[in-house]
């Protein structure tokens, strides 16, 4: 036996899924309006008990899965891992370690991108040197302090 767990998802991503659906309904059968609501949340099917997981403890737990889902999606769309070469297991196991380096170095190198600053510090540091000085901090870097001056420029 198992439950049911729901949240409703905010505005913005419960109209996104419904344009979604209504986009697929140009080309197939109508939407119903059941379908329309439900639009407005997750829903979580599971067995675990309820006196031991709480729905939001499912739903943090079904978050995280879907994380691993979405990498592994992207593995095998990026580093093209849903076609593995079946010469022999010992080239097929060298090829999938091959893939799946390059596959977490490309992971690697995008978290290291995120924390690049042409001006030589990160998001983290420059947040926080804000708050100190009573600013808010730059959630979307447009808080950064301007350039203030006259540039030259040298030939």
């Amino acid at each position: 036996m198992g439950r049911l767990c729901a949240i409703r998802k905010s505005q913005q991503a419960a109209d996104r899924e419904r344009r979604q659906i209504l986009r697929k309904a140009l080309h197939g059968p109508k939407a119903k309006p059941a379908t329309l609501e439900f639009a407005n949340y997750v829903l979580v099917f599971t067995t675990l008990p309820a006196a031991e997981f709480s729905t939001a403890e499912v739903l943090r737990w079904y978050r995280l899965r879907w994380q691993v889902e979405l990498v592994f999606k992207r593995m095998k769309s990026l580093a093209q891992l849903g076609h593995l070469p079946k010469h022999d297991a010992r080239s097929s196991r060298a090829w999938l370690y091959g893939k799946l380096l390059i596959a977490l170095l490309g992971q690697k190198l995008m978290r290291i991108g995120r924390d690049i600053s042409p001006w030589g510090y990160s998001h983290e540091e420059f947040s926080s040197a804000h708050a100190k000085n009573g600013r808010r901090p730059a959630a979307d870097w447009g808080s950064a302090p301007q350039f203030q001056g006259q540039a030259q420029l040298r030939g």
